[in-house]
């Protein structure tokens, strides 16, 4: 054979095998290599990985094209060459191939026919209690997807082939939550959802073997790991390592809340047998002995069980109740805390399911560990123990973990027995029983009120406002909770219920706290941050009847919310007289925009673990400002107008008040790019924008609120008086500053506050002459000055002091939004302040006084001559009385132009009227 015949031959062998590598015959052929490698060795170790690549990938290919594939690989049980290569001492990279493959095998094949080969003869099954080295991490790794890859092949038609009903054995299930503890959370993460996916099979009997089995272990070994991790959140809270590691506590904060919400998905696939055995482990294993109970610190200094801070234990509620929507689960916990009743039977008029205890109640470890055989976590969980109040625990104490002990029961109250009944612990046999103490509504029996009481105190707030601030989380997310029945928030008042005198009932006690957190606020150098004000008024909303035309609140907490409303315009008031005005204003505008825009979140306020720190005051820690404490007198000045803003608002809410004050500001311009306006009665200057050399002709319109560049209007149809707007901005936001080297030119910068993109303006203007561009200063000067002092006189009049400064400039400021559809410029018009004393509001109608507002009369005005200014004590101005400098500041000057002078605008004027204008505008300045 030559050489050419020699090369055509191999080309086409190997163009034969790339053409046929997916097909039955190669399988045939990759099936006698497995036969003739039976034994590992280290010369055939990537033979055999690449034969099982291939196998892998003519099974996937026949899935979708050639059921012969599944026939021939069920014949010759193939699948047992996996098993019995995983069997030997493989070595890692065989292992970590072979898992590898066997993972992407299961993922790719759809066919349920194809699964059913594949999951046939127990051979999965045998794969997946093997022992391998799950030391190594990335053997660990590749199983526990494989497991997880499984467990999404999982339906009631599938889980016979892993559930052996005759055995009483769930190998998947049993083998995977081994690791429900494993160090990588990407271990944790895939067994939860393999434990979901398990959970949620419409099987009965696998779920009777998991309830009677699986369920109880795992339960109480994942409550005892979320106890320690809170044990340990509170330990590290208290180091001094907390300053330095916070982004060590978000974690923990957030591996917390994944539990929670693992929790909470097991729940919700409302499988009611699984649901009672984890709702039972909860409340018994977790929420009430170590958190519910740590609330009061008068019940925990009596226990010799572990516990947590208060603060620590009122957060970590609070994510409970956010989180969590399970009825019975929340419903219980929330009677527990709310009436101390350790028994948990709730009333019998309750539509709410009462909870019979399965197991002890107390924190305790778990009876068995679920760890795989030679696994060691990284970090395995121990009993934490604390002292508190300097008491010793002898080594009884220690002992003594289950049953009524482990909450801190005294000897007053009746406990639980194992057998579910109640027993007294009075001593004394024939003693009758104490009264016990029942709520106001739905006769709920308060056996113990202890952690009710210890949330009502921590409201007090006397040196800092964690305390203050996450009883109000809890109480908050309480009543946000969905799941819990709305008989036990009626129970305790905490929800509004409707009487007869039509002020709903609420909780006295509960909105006298609240208001006087408000009062707190005002108060100067307190310790209330603006986030725990904000959270004492959404409460306070929740509490009330908001719904009806009436005011909700009583006669009393009515005069405690104007006191402190009065209080809170006091505290600003300091601010406003010793401080620039136009500074205090752009502060007061720029915070009103902040506190519109701030909402609290509960579901974002549980992620942030800060709030658990102590409450600071450096602006550098990136901290929002609204969850800290102010830091020099800017900053404090910036926390009473956002305390002020507050309380206003709430005042408002609460008082059934139309909110007619703010904002200052209008959020909207009077026209559009691109829109046509007429120009009759506005100012007009000729101008040039200069922008990176590109000049272009404009003419600058200046009203009372807001500066345009407008072009005349020449198509479709000239429109002589009408203009083009180009571009628009805001007064209060120009700043404006001659140019030193030309006496024409004029240098405008906008500061921008809205989110919305506009045009840049040109950053330079270029006027016919010096006199036109002393003209065009001029007058933004004065509209900006008669726009600022407009502000600032409501300001003042919002603050309820007098201001006779700045009566003039109120009439500026209410025709502002009316510059469009104003008058002739040859008139002008006097706004005339009638200042009216406000009556008590604890004795105010529900409906707003009519004099609460600022009135406003338009009075018409002679041309004022400041050689013979008016009287002060003339009888022609009986409502106020006005200096000569008072007078020129509300006095309006315009141009002296007829109505046809502005038809013609647009029009280069003539020379004896230009010459005019120009001696005009020199004798105004």
């Amino acid at each position: 054979m030559s050489n050419a015949q020699k090369q055509r031959s191999w080309l086409s062998e190997i163009l034969w095998k790339q053409k046929n590598v997916l097909s039955l015959e190669q399988l045939k052929h990759l099936q006698q290599q497995l036969e003739r490698n039976a034994t590992i060795t280290e010369s055939n170790r990537s033979t055999i990985v690449e034969i099982f690549k291939g196998i892998a990938e003519i099974l996937i290919w026949g899935d979708q094209n050639d059921s012969r594939v599944f026939d021939f690989f069920l014949e010759k049980n193939m699948q047992s060459y996996f098993q019995k290569t995983l069997t030997q001492n493989c070595g890692r990279y065989v292992c970590v191939q072979l898992l590898q493959t066997l993972n992407i095998m299961f993922e790719n094949i759809r066919n349920e026919t194809s699964i059913y080969y594949l999951l046939s003869n127990n051979h999965v099954n045998s794969l997946i209690v093997l022992k391998l080295d799950f030391s190594d991490e990335e053997v660990l790794a590749y199983y526990i997807s494989f497991l997880k890859t499984l467990s999404f092949k999982l339906n009631k038609h599938t889980i016979h082939f892993f559930y052996n009903e005759h055995l009483r054995d769930f190998p998947l299930y049993n083998e995977a939550v081994k690791f429900f503890s494993h160090s990588e959370s990407m271990v944790r993460i895939a067994v939860r959802t393999l434990t979901l996916n398990v959970f949620k099979v419409d099987n009965p009997s696998a779920i009777q073997y998991i309830c009677n089995k699986g369920a109880s272990p795992y339960f109480s070994n994942l409550t005892w790991l979320i106890g320690n991790h809170a044990i340990s959140m509170d330990e590290w809270l208290i180091s001094p390592a907390q300053h330095h590691h916070r982004n060590k506590l978000e974690s923990m904060v957030a591996e917390h809340l994944d539990h929670l919400h693992y929790l909470n998905d097991i729940l919700s696939l409302q499988v009611p047998s699984l649901g009672d055995i984890l709702v039972d482990h909860l409340l018994n294993r977790l929420l009430i002995p170590l958190y519910a109970c740590s609330l009061s610190d008068q019940r925990a200094s009596k226990d010799a069980t572990p516990h947590i801070s208060t603060t620590m234990a009122a957060f970590l509620l609070s994510q409970v109740f956010v989180t969590l929507s399970h009825s019975t689960l929340v419903t219980l916990l929330a009677y527990f805390i709310l009436s101390g009743d350790e028994s948990l039977m709730l009333p019998a008029n309750f539509t709410q399911p009462s909870h019979v205890p399965r197991t002890p109640r107390g924190f305790l470890p778990p009876d068995t560990g679920l760890e795989p055989s030679g696994y060691v976590p990284a970090r395995p969980v121990k009993m934490h123990w604390r002292k508190r109040s300097g008491e010793e625990m002898s080594e009884e104490d220690r002992a003594v973990g289950a049953g009524p002990r482990s909450i801190g029961s005294s000897s007053s109250m009746s406990m639980p027995l194992s057998d579910g009944t109640r027993g007294s612990l009075t001593p004394g046999l024939g003693d009758s029983p104490p009264k016990v103490p029942v709520s106001p509504r739905h006769g709920v029996p308060i056996s113990d009120s202890s952690y009710r009481d210890a949330i009502l105190k921590s409201l007090a707030i006397h040196s800092a406002d964690s305390r203050c601030f996450f009883s109000l989380f809890l109480l908050l997310s309480m009543l946000q909770n969905s799941g819990i029945n709305p008989m036990l928030l009626e129970a305790f008042q905490l929800k509004p219920v409707p009487s007869e005198n039509g002020v709903a009932q609420y909780s006295d006690e509960l909105v006298t706290q609240l208001i006087n957190i408000l009062y707190r606020a005002t108060q100067n150098g307190n310790p209330v941050r603006l986030i725990t004000l904000h959270l004492a008024i959404q409460l306070l909303y929740r509490l009330v009847d908001r719904s009806g035309a009436s005011v909700p609140l009583r006669d009393e907490h009515f005069a405690l919310l104007e006191h402190a409303y009065e209080a809170s315009i006091l505290q600003l008031s300091h601010f406003c007289r010793g401080s620039k005005d136009e500074l205090f204003l752009d502060m007061f505008e720029e915070e009103y925009t902040n506190e519109m825009a701030f909402h609290v979140k509960l579901n974002f306020l549980v992620m942030d673990g800060f709030m658990l720190l102590p409450p600071l005051d450096t602006p550098t820690t990136g901290i929002d400002f609204a969850k800290r404490l102010p830091n020099g007198d800017t900053e404090k000045a910036r926390k009473a107008m956002r305390v002020f803003l507050a309380i206003h608002n709430a005042h408002h809410d609460l008082y059934k008040l139309e909110e007619s004050e703010l904002p200052f500001s209008r959020s909207e311009y009077s026209a559009h790019i691109g829109e046509s306006i007429d120009l009759n009665n506005y100012h007009l200057f000729a101008c040039k924008g200069i922008s990176d050399n590109i000049i272009n002709d404009h003419f600058m319109v200046v009203t009372d609120i807001e500066v345009m560049l407008v072009s005349p209007v020449v198509s479709p149809v000239p429109r002589p008086g009408w203009g083009l707007v180009q571009y628009i901005v805001f007064l209060q936001d120009v700043d404006l500053s001659p140019d030193p080297a030309d006496r024409t030119c004029l240098y405008l910068s906008v500061h921008q506050t809205s989110p919305k993109k506009r045009p840049a303006l040109p950053p330079k203007f270029q006027f016919k002459d010096h006199i036109s561009c002393l003209a065009a200063k001029k007058c933004l000067l004065n509209n900006k000055d008669k726009l600022r002092m407009a502000k600032m006189s409501r300001i003042r009049k919002l603050f309820r002091f007098p201001d006779h400064a700045t009566v003039a400039a109120e009439g500026a400021f209410a025709t502002a939004d009316e510059t469009a559809s104003s008058s002739s410029d040859s008139d002008t018009s006097l706004v005339v302040v009638h200042s009216t004393l406000v009556p008590n509001r604890s004795q105010c109608s529900p409906q707003p006084p009519p004099s609460h507002y600022i009135e406003l009369t338009t009075l018409s005005s002679p041309p004022f001559d400041p050689t013979n200014p008016p009287d002060p004590h003339s009888e022609d101005d009986v409502d106020v009385h006005l200096d000569s400098s008072t007078l020129q500041a509300i006095i309006r000057i315009h141009k002296s132009k007829t109505q046809q002078d502005n038809g013609q605008m647009f029009n280069e004027p003539e020379e004896n009227s230009s010459h005019g204008d120009k001696e005009e505008t020199e004798q105004q300045l």
